[in-house]
């Protein structure tokens, strides 16, 4: 038998050396267009691409060929070594069995007679030709995907130049982003179903070796005339293999003790035991004898919980892969990039994906560990993202001055100049490094996106998104009230029974009260009508802010509206409370001691972490 950890493990090798070569291709293709003449006559342009087009092929070729022999061997080593060591440990409980009677004895003669025998060499052939086979066709659909994409690269930024549209510089910067984000080498299957490279080649490497094990396996359990199997069991399984995983099963039909392990299993079909990207596998099994393998205790539902974990481990593991192809493809266009300007704006997206690509990996971190998972680097090596851009991609990250692990998704919604961009990160570190270093952490185990605004936009946070937005220009004091603001949410404040009384205490919300509509002015001079609720503990109006739907609350206006007279109040609704009170505790102290003395003492002590 395998163990799923270590088939898991078993593509590791061999799915490396097909990243590098889908990194060098892309970056490849970025120098190409990047240095691509798009201002040459339609049929010159058609024979420069043409060229172009050639001397790719024949690189991507010649790089798969390179490696092709090293892929090939790599697989055969690790195809023949677990295959054998998944036989011996089979043998090993056939040769106790007969030991203990319930097997014949000359059942280890009968083994060794297997392992000589046409039967299993034929086996074992087709198993090892059949993997090698999946790896060239992987590497001819990469060759001839690279080639297309290109071609259409190409295609694109020429008509975009020809056009008058759009700059030569724009046009570039264009194919070049969208190569980034897309990609080199996704390999289509007959459903239409795109994965990359890397994907497809650990799916092939673990589905190939792991169904050539089970046939071969199943054939020597006919040869030795063994009637029972237990089918491996692991933490984590997909809840439709979680069905029939670590039970016994008969390899005879009718048997009235166990099912069938065909029908049960699905075993042979894609979806079944020893299928698509299976990792369960199977041992012999007679009653009275100890196996060396012991089925995990835990529930269903346990699995299915540590099933959905996994699965969003495998997306953070996803987006940082997608970080250092990005990466690579824009350090490759960049190094070729011979106009300043355009040098210039592939150097800034390389500086901000660098910030992107520390903050997925830090959020990753976070998930693993807050989850107790396993870390599989594996899943996140790109070896074309070697030391060198990598390295470049720290001192990218540290220049544009925001701490790793800050953004996850840096969105500029109106592109800053770099001055502008210098400054925010200024500020944002400014208030930032304010905070307690465990509320940082909780801050950025919670938020997805910071959205960087040019018009004025008053800073916020979005509960639903897990977005903070700012202006360009936001002063440091909002970015520690913003962050107030995803502690109040991240720590479930308002379900809180200590802070809701603290919150409470000298507002008499079960009693009626007013509620004034006032005008207030923001620090960009824009004037807000809002609904405010008034009390003497309150360190500014804002403070007192209700965030409601009147319509869905009995309540009477007067006053020309300006005033609304209800009879009971939900205090989830002052949500400002807490985030005003948070931002005065770093900045005005004093006064929140003097104005809400409960607040400050509750704040002091999640700040010092006492709870």
């Amino acid at each position: 038998m395998i163990s799923p950890a270590k088939l898991d493990k078993l593509p590791a090798e061999v799915v490396n050396l097909v990243q590098e070569l889908q990194e060098e291709i892309i970056s490849d293709i970025c120098r190409r267009v990047s240095k691509a003449n798009f201002l040459t006559p339609t049929a010159e342009w058609e024979l420069y691409k043409a060229n172009q087009l050639n001397l790719s092929y024949k690189e991507v070729n010649r790089r798969i060929a390179r490696r092709l022999k090293v892929r090939e061997r790599t697989v055969q080593e690790l195809y023949t070594d677990t295959v054998k060591q998944a036989l011996k440990d089979d043998a090993d409980i056939y040769r106790i069995a007969a030991a203990m009677g319930k097997l014949p004895d000359d059942t280890g003669a009968k083994i060794d007679r297997y392992f000589r025998s046409a039967s299993f060499s034929q086996l074992l052939s087709k198993g090892l030709q059949n993997s090698k086979g999946q790896m060239r066709n992987l590497c001819n659909s990469m060759a001839a995907e690279a080639n297309r994409q290109l071609s259409d690269a190409m295609d694109l930024a020429h008509l975009k130049v020809i056009s008058g549209a759009f700059s030569y510089n724009d046009a570039i910067y264009s194919a070049v982003r969208s190569l980034a984000d897309k990609g080199i080498a996704r390999v289509e299957y007959p459903s239409g179903r795109r994965d990359n490279a890397d994907v497809c080649v650990r799916r092939a490497v673990l589905s190939s070796v792991n169904k050539s094990c089970c046939d071969i396996q199943l054939d020597l359990a006919k040869e030795i005339g063994s009637r029972y199997v237990e089918v491996s069991s692991h933490f984590g399984a997909r809840p439709s293999h979680a069905e029939w995983q670590g039970q016994i099963y008969s390899l005879v039909r009718g048997d009235p003790k166990y099912p069938y392990f065909y029908d049960a299993t699905g075993y042979g079909t894609g979806e079944g035991l020893g299928g698509w990207n299976c990792r369960h596998n199977f041992f012999p099994y007679f009653e009275g004898i100890d196996t060396p393998y012991h089925t995990p205790d835990f529930t269903k539902n346990e699995n299915d919980e540590y099933y959905a974990l996994t699965q969003k481990q495998r997306g953070y593991e996803r987006a940082v892969r997608d970080s250092k192809r990005q990466l690579a493809a824009l350090d490759g266009a960049r190094q070729s990039a011979e106009d300043p300007q355009l040098r210039a704006r592939l150097d800034s997206d390389f500086a901000r994906r660098s910030v992107i690509l520390k903050n997925r990996e830090a959020r990753l971190d976070a998930f693993i560990r807050d989850n107790d998972l396993q870390r599989d680097n594996s899943r996140v090596r790109v070896v074309g993202f070697g030391k060198s851009v990598s390295q470049k991609a720290g001192y990218a990250a540290r220049k544009v001055g925001l701490p790793p692990a800050v953004l996850n998704s840096y969105k500029e919604v109106i592109p800053l100049t770099e001055t502008e961009r210098k400054d925010f990160a200024h500020n944002f570190m400014s208030g930032f490094k304010r905070m307690p270093e465990h509320h940082r952490k909780i801050v950025l185990q919670t938020i997805n996106d910071i959205e960087i605004r040019h018009d004025g936009s008053t800073s916020g946070f979005d509960f639903i998104a897990k977005n903070l937005r700012f202006n360009f220009d936001a002063p440091e004091s909002d970015v520690v009230h913003e962050c107030g603001h995803v502690l109040y949410d991240s720590l479930k404040l308002y379900e809180n029974p200590e802070f809701n009384k603290i919150l409470k205490a000298g507002l008499n919300l079960d009693n009626g009260f007013n509620i004034e509509f006032k005008t207030i002015i923001d620090v960009y001079n824009k004037s807000h009508t809002l609904p405010l609720l008034k009390s003497s503990k309150f360190i500014i109006p804002y403070q007192g802010r209700l965030y409601f739907d009147m319509e869905l609350y009995n309540g009477v206006f007067y006053d020309s509206k300006k005033y609304f007279i209800m009879d009971k109040l939900d205090p989830i609704l002052l949500q400002e409370y807490f985030s005003v009170g948070y931002e005065y505790y770093f900045y005005n102290s004093k006064l929140l001691k003097k104005k809400d003395p409960l607040l400050f003492d509750y704040i002091e002590r999640l700040v010092k972490n006492d709870y």
